[in-house]
Parts: structure tokens; C-alpha cells; sequence
């Protein structure tokens, strides 16, 4: 496989979960995660708990250097449990997708709850056993209708764009990942066709929020997941899509510089582990 290829792929796997994408508030310190992974192992955490009920998971990997062409390692044996401060939910490692581990109980979260995130690992990875990670959900975005329109330039080209109708609020931050689907395949499945919300931005407006998609077809159900992140995650995600552009953009290995990504994992642990409030909406493009 290509290296220029392993590595975008690794990256994307971070913001794509399952199909939900990564997917965010916290309230511990941020850390400061140098991603050089030319020499030695490092930790990769991911995970994810929704306001959607259902069993929630955490994926634990570990990193290869640029130029390795082996496949990602995973990581057996943990001992992983998320805690809401009213329970403690134990997760169990998956048996036909090692490294994946999921909640023996379905649950939905909470939006304002805090959730704890604590795992023990079998065998130090890179010299770490034990990380813990922290994050608060966020409420939900006030969206609650959509449309899905026809559209045609005047040159007579058509496509459709996706109309999300709801309440703006400038007066509080918030932060959104937009992911749509076609025929419960999602197809906006890289950092680059993530569709991105910041009430801050002047331009942006939830009461008339347009996405403009040009693989939809007359009689396809689309779909659109809406979640609401933390800043913090935002940026994250904004960080590893800069990343992403920095090695696609220089053909020369050598001039690339280890730069940081910011993540809410301890022991400067690559990767995030956030909680969010989801929206669902559905129609069909006519």
C-alpha cells in the first residue's frame, strides 16, 4: 500500500466511526500530542459516546511508522469502562474485530452529563498502560425540519442541495459535524466532504443552512446526522485535516515537519474520546 495512502487512511479513520464519524466538549486539560511515528509506538484511542440509544464503543490501535506497510495494529486485553458519575458501563472487546470494544448495554446519553473515560491496557504501549479522557455533551442543535431541492444554474446544470431549517443562536458557541446519506450509505465519508457549523461564523445560519451535494438523483433518500461537537473536538478534527493536506500537498517526505494535534486523551495519547448530542433528519429528493 502506499504510505501517502496508510497514512490518510489512518487519519480519516479518526473522524469516521462506524459510519456515525468521529466524532464534544470536555472538561479536562487538552493535551498537546506530538505525532511523530517514524520510530516508536504510540497509543491510538477512539471512541464515542451518542444521546442515541444504543451499545457505544472505543477503538484502541496502535500507531506504525510513515514508512511501514503492515497493517494497523490493534489492541486486545483492555480493561475499558466509561462512567457518567451515576454508572459505570463496562465495554467488552469485540470477537471478530479485535481492538473494538463496545458497551455491554445499550444507553443513551445525556446531553450536559459528564462521561468518563478509563482504560487499562494488558501490556504498556510506547510506555503507556493506563489513560483516562473526559468530555461533557454538548445539547443538540435546534434543526428540526429539511428539504431536499432540485437546483438548476443558468447554464442549465442541475443538482441538489440539502435546506436544514431551524433556530440560530449567536448569543451561544456552537460546533457542528454534518454528515449525509444516500440510501443509508454515507457518502460524505472524508475530512474533506465533512460539512462543518460555527454559529460564530457571520455567514452561517441555522434558521436556512444550505448543503450542496452533486451525487444525489431524483428518488434517493437522503439523510443528514447532525452532531453537535465541542469546540475543542472541532478544532481537533480541523487539525488532522490540515495534517492530511500537508502530506498530500509535498511529494517530498523528508521536508514534512512532526507538527501537534490537540487531543483529550492522557498521557499524551494520540486520538479522542468524546460524547455527542446527535440529530437525525430524513427526506426524500424530488
Amino acid at each position: 500500500m502506499n504510505n501517502r495512502r496508510k497514512l490518510f487512511n489512518t487519519i480519516d479513520s479518526f473522524i469516521t466511526a462506524t459510519g456515525l464519524g468521529l466524532i464534544m466538549l470536555f472538561t479536562g486539560c487538552t493535551e498537546v500530542v506530538d505525532w511523530d511515528t517514524k520510530n516508536d509506538q504510540q497509543l491510538v484511542v477512539e471512541g464515542v459516546v451518542t444521546s442515541e440509544n444504543k451499545k457505544h464503543y472505543v477503538n484502541l490501535s496502535a500507531t506504525l511508522g510513515i514508512y511501514s506497510e503492515k497493517d494497523t495494529p490493534t489492541i486486545s486485553n483492555a480493561v475499558v469502562t466509561i462512567n457518567d458519575g451515576a454508572s459505570v458501563y463496562t465495554l467488552v472487546e469485540h470477537p471478530e474485530k479485535k481492538g473494538f470494544y463496545e458497551t455491554t448495554e445499550a444507553f443513551a446519553g445525556e446531553p450536559g452529563k459528564t462521561y468518563r473515560l478509563d482504560i487499562r491496557l494488558a501490556e504498556p504501549v510506547g510506555g503507556v498502560r493506563t489513560v483516562q479522557a473526559i468530555s461533557v455533551m454538548p445539547p443538540r442543535v435546534m434543526v428540526d425540519s429539511m428539504k431536499v431541492v432540485n437546483e438548476t444554474s443558468e447554464d442549465s446544470n442541475e443538482w441538489y442541495s440539502i435546506k436544514l431549517f431551524g433556530r440560530d443562536s449567536k448569543e451561544m458557541d456552537s460546533y457542528c459535524l454534518m454528515y449525509t446519506y444516500r440510501n443509508g450509505t454515507l457518502i460524505t465519508d472524508r475530512l474533506d466532504q465533512l460539512v462543518y457549523y460555527n454559529s460564530q461564523d457571520p455567514e452561517a445560519n441555522l434558521s436556512e443552512y444550505t448543503i450542496n451535494q452533486d451525487n444525489i438523483s431524483y428518488g434517493d433518500s437522503v439523510a443528514v446526522e447532525i452532531q453537535s461537537v465541542a469546540k475543542e473536538y472541532y478544532h481537533y478534527v480541523s487539525d488532522l485535516k490540515e495534517k492530511m493536506y500537508l502530506y498530500y500537498g509535498d511529494s517530498d517526505q523528508s521536508s514534512k515537519s512532526s507538527s501537534n494535534v490537540y487531543g483529550n486523551i492522557s498521557n499524551n495519547v494520540f486520538g479522542y474520546f468524546y460524547a455527542t448530542a446527535v440529530t437525525r433528519l430524513e427526506e426524500v429528493a424530488e
